[in-house]
């Protein structure tokens, strides 16, 4: 999961006075690239991760001596500036932005949240020396700790942001001043047709790596909230019934694991043609073609569903499955991301 995201999902049991560290420029090979982040509360308690435990301590400290907003700089190339961190594969230059987080911007965050998790988009700019921030939400008004920000200089940011496929990067306002913006994307979607044992697994470990999931079934035994915990949502009905409510957009990753030939069948019928970033089968691709009443397997669905590496077992499948759902991610994350709230 981004960790933003673990940032997120950890603001509703938040403890005041707190602090948002985030790695905003790194100079050479770190652990974790811009953009991880980490809460450290007053108390020294945390969540997430910004280092392979190389710099985590150190905020930790600070913020218990109850040092401000600033920007800390870790050289992980010397010997003695926290030199153990070179074997876990940090030897650059680590920039950490450490941002006091008051009710006003935990409201701001929590705002963010609701914006994300309803599917939309949010730019969040953070000004690195005049400690402010925006957060701009696609199609919406901007808010934040930023109203030195002209709507020229929101444009200016925005179209310097977007003018890559990174989904964080530093920019410069017209005053030359550094501002680090971050994309933050709504997680993407797995619907999961079929709710059998060897479902478990894979609901657990797709929502644990940064997936919201779907759990469908035509079984109202086994498709329950309690037999799926980790599940966002839970859907009993047949394929044609859930198909037909259910909003499939154009980045959803979809698999079908039902074990039954008609109702597979039913599905692939339904889903197909639809723009999809992934539509995934369990099975022999020799089945997947029957279903299809086809040759063979055509390049837009996956068969059989997973990376091809000797998996045996409900557990070691949801791997592969979860590997190859983050492969695609990774492949090609604008895309995924962007037409998330298209």
């Amino acid at each position: 999961m981004d960790d933003i995201h673990v940032m997120l999902d950890h603001l509703d049991q938040l403890k005041l006075p707190a602090f948002l560290a985030t790695i905003v420029q790194v100079e050479g090979s770190a652990y974790k690239k811009e953009s991880a982040c980490m809460l450290i509360q007053g108390d020294g308690e945390s969540f997430g991760f910004i280092s392979a435990g190389c710099l985590e301590q150190d905020l930790i400290e600070r913020v218990k001596r109850g040092e401000g907003s600033q920007i800390v700089v870790y050289d992980m190339s010397t010997e003695d500036d926290l030199s153990f961190g070179a074997s876990a594969g940090c030897n650059g230059i680590i920039h950490v932005l450490l941002e006091r987080i008051d009710s006003l911007y935990l409201t701001h965050l929590q705002r963010v949240k609701s914006l994300v998790q309803s599917g939309k988009e949010v730019l969040l700019v953070k000004d690195l020396l005049l400690n402010s921030y925006l957060c701009i939400p696609e199609g919406e008004e901007p808010f934040g700790r930023a109203s030195h920000f002209s709507s020229l200089e929101i444009k200016n940011v925005i179209h310097q942001a977007s003018s890559s496929g990174k989904t964080s990067k530093r920019v410069y306002t017209h005053e030359g001043n550094p501002v680090f913006t971050q994309q933050i994307n709504p997680k993407p979607r797995l619907l999961l047709f079929g709710a059998g044992e060897d479902a478990f697994p894979l609901v657990s470990l797709a929502a644990d790596t940064g997936f919201n999931v779907i759990v469908s079934d035509w079984r109202q035994s086994l498709c329950t909230v309690e037999r799926f915990p980790k599940a966002i949502r839970v859907l009993h009905g047949f394929p044609h019934e859930v198909v037909q409510t259910l909003d499939v957009r154009s980045n959803d990753f979809i698999i079908l694991m039902t074990h039954h030939f008609e109702h597979d069948q039913t599905l692939l019928k339904l889903l197909r043609g639809r723009r999809l970033a992934f539509l995934g089968v369990l099975g022999s691709a020799k089945r997947t073609a029957r279903l299809l009443e086809q040759q063979e397997v055509p390049t837009d669905v996956r068969s059989p569903v997973g990376l091809s590496i000797g998996a045996q077992g409900a557990t070691e499948i949801a791997v592969s499955i979860v590997a190859e759902l983050i492969q695609v991610v990774r492949s090609n994350p604008s895309t995924v991301n962007k037409e998330l709230v298209g």
